[in-house]
């Protein structure tokens, strides 16, 4: 409203900071690529569990608390993350990327909006085929055989 993060998510939208992004024209050691690959495999999760939920919004360049917009930097590679989805899941999820300009003639940030489409009532729920890369933590997004689902304001394993 006017311009303002609501100050909560609900099951068809969720504020992220940032999206992962990689060091241009840098080596990447092989700790950043796992915190890479890690951070893609929670956006992925976050995909999966609005996909089979009832599709929904991810807006990049919003903080959590204090909820406000800082803006983004760079792109988000959403063909490589449509592609890393059907890797994960054999699900084809058309995702989509647009970007807005946010504020006034002071200060300007760009912010990002993920489109996450609702899955086709004629296929089954994506289910992870494999699990997702560990962090240099050892951290892991989701787990093989895992069903991932909007549940409110949070993306949570279906229950077995």
């Amino acid at each position: 409203p006017e311009g303002e993060p609501l100050s909560f998510e609900k099951s068809c939208w969720d504020y992220k900071r940032e999206f992962p992004s990689k060091t241009r024209n840098q080596q990447q050691t092989d700790t950043e690529k796992a915190d890479y690959n890690a951070s893609l495999a929670e956006i992925i999760e976050d995909i999966v569990a609005f996909y089979n939920s009832y599709g929904g919004y991810i807006i990049f360049g919003v903080t959590d608390s204090p909820r406000e917009v800082i803006g983004v930097a760079g792109e988000l590679d959403v063909d490589d993350l449509v592609k890393r989805v059907k890797t994960f899941t054999g699900h084809n999820v058309d995702c989509h990327a647009n970007y807005f300009d946010y504020g006034d003639e002071s200060r300007t940030v760009r912010v990002a909006l993920l489109y996450i489409p609702r899955r086709p009532n004629s296929l089954p729920p994506a289910r992870f085929k494999k699990g997702a890369p560990k962090s240099s933590r050892g951290r892991a997004a989701f787990k093989a055989k895992d069903f991932y689902l909007r549940d409110g304001d949070a993306c949570r394993p279906a229950a077995r």
